[in-house]
């Protein structure tokens, strides 16, 4: 009985172990993603009801000015999302990425750092990616806001603790980018932002815009909150306002992005997958 019964045990475990294999490899099999030119919508939410369109926008350079300091976008940003059009208001709805980075976080250095140490910005979006504006006619048409971000920057080093923001949920900051002509309050100029060509793969699915240039210097930015942590919040927040210049209003503040957009038809990214 001994021996059956550990026979029993060891042709169980087999079994088992036959079946756990199978359905991995099942799993795996009906996993997939989107190939070829359109392999860069993989987090598109293609599957979400209405979404009609895949977008994946990357910032690969430009700067922000924030206060008195001048940031430069040395590593890139990426925005990928899905769209649909809204019947009733006739506004772009954006529904955001499947792994839930709608906005890329991308720590870019501040030049000089802060009090002596190295101090990174990262612009985290404040709001669901619903509130996200997006208007492809005025992008094509180069007037008015092309894309609306309500973001917070999150300023990062050792000695400021996790929660030091510029802006928050209740108070974003938001940026409105056009790639024509801002107007902004003095003493900033008007920017001039543009279009880059625009280039279609072979079935038209896909639309290409290289080296478009978003603008945006009609914002205004709060105070640093929550720096420092614990009972010296209050004294770090008030120091580093001083030394970037905030709360710094409008005409003071501009934001340039360097991008790439891409913008492909759900259905062909569907039908590339593998």
């Amino acid at each position: 009985m001994t021996h059956c019964g550990s026979l029993l045990r060891r042709v169980a475990s087999a079994l088992i172990a036959g079946l756990v294999a199978s359905a991995g490899m099942t799993g795996l099999a009906t996993v997939k993603e989107p190939t070829g030119e359109y392999a860069l919508f993989n987090q598109c939410p293609r599957f979400a009801s209405g979404v009609k369109q895949c977008l994946y926008a990357r910032t690969y350079g430009g700067e922000l000015k924030l206060g008195t300091r001048l940031i430069p976008l040395v590593h890139p940003v990426v925005l990928q999302a899905g769209t649909y059009l809204d019947l009733v208001t006739g506004e772009e709805v954006v529904v955001g990425a499947s792994n839930g980075e709608t906005l890329s976080r991308s720590p870019q250095p501040l030049p000089g750092g802060l009090f002596g140490h190295a101090l990174d910005v990262t612009m985290e979006l404040a709001d669901p990616p619903s509130a996200i504006g997006l208007s492809v006619g005025n992008l094509i048409g180069e007037a008015g806001t092309a894309l609306s971000l309500p973001v917070k920057m999150h300023l990062e080093s050792p000695f400021l603790g996790s929660e030091c923001f510029i802006g928050s949920h209740t108070a974003p900051v938001v940026l409105n980018l056009t790639d024509g002509t801002t107007s902004p309050a003095p003493p900033n100029r008007p920017l001039r932002g543009s279009l880059g060509p625009a280039t279609t793969n072979g079935e038209e699915t896909i639309l290409e815009l290289a080296k478009s240039v978003l603008v945006g210097n009609t914002f205004s930015m709060p105070e640093a909150t929550g720096c420092g942590g614990g009972g010296t919040s209050t004294l770090v927040d008030r120091l580093l306002d001083d030394d970037l210049g905030l709360p710094s209003p409008d005409g003071h503040n501009a934001a340039i992005l360097d991008n790439t957009f891409y913008r492909g038809a759900v259905v062909a990214v569907v039908r590339s997958e593998r």
